[in-house]
């Protein structure tokens, strides 16, 4: 009994936002959330820990963009979360996003294709525009 409580009371979900930079420029992306600051290369992306909050995207030059809320468990359909576990006692939750030149944010479904996305088949909420 004192396994199964462990196992139950044990279990996080851990939530990222894969973002892929769209831009044409080095961006800073800053999560307000972790307080963590993660560099993505134009054309690269990357894994950005982040449950919920703002989030300040910061162009190489200095343009800033900001977002009061980008929340990952309110992305309910399931075509855009990429569940899995993170190890025994803990599952990971994805979604994949693409920031685009005009500081658009896209969410992409799970296992997107990077170099295409259908901008007008896009859920409720987006894309995501800076304030």
């Amino acid at each position: 009994m004192a396994v199964l409580m462990l196992l139950l009371c044990g279990c996080s979900v851990h939530t990222s936002m894969n973002v892929k930079n769209n831009t044409g420029k080095t961006i800073e992306v800053f999560s307000h959330h972790t307080g963590k600051l993660t560099t993505i290369k134009p054309n690269e992306s990357k894994n950005i820990e982040h449950t919920m909050g703002a989030v300040s995207i910061t162009l190489e030059d200095g343009v800033e963009w900001d977002y009061t809320n980008i929340s990952i468990p309110d992305m309910q359909d399931a075509e855009y979360k990429k569940v899995g576990f993170k190890n025994l006692f803990s599952s990971k939750v994805t979604v994949y996003l693409m920031l685009d030149s005009d500081g658009r944010i896209f969410i992409q479904t799970v296992n997107p294709n990077r170099e295409s996305i259908n901008i007008k088949s896009q859920p409720k909420g987006f894309p995501l525009i800076p304030k």
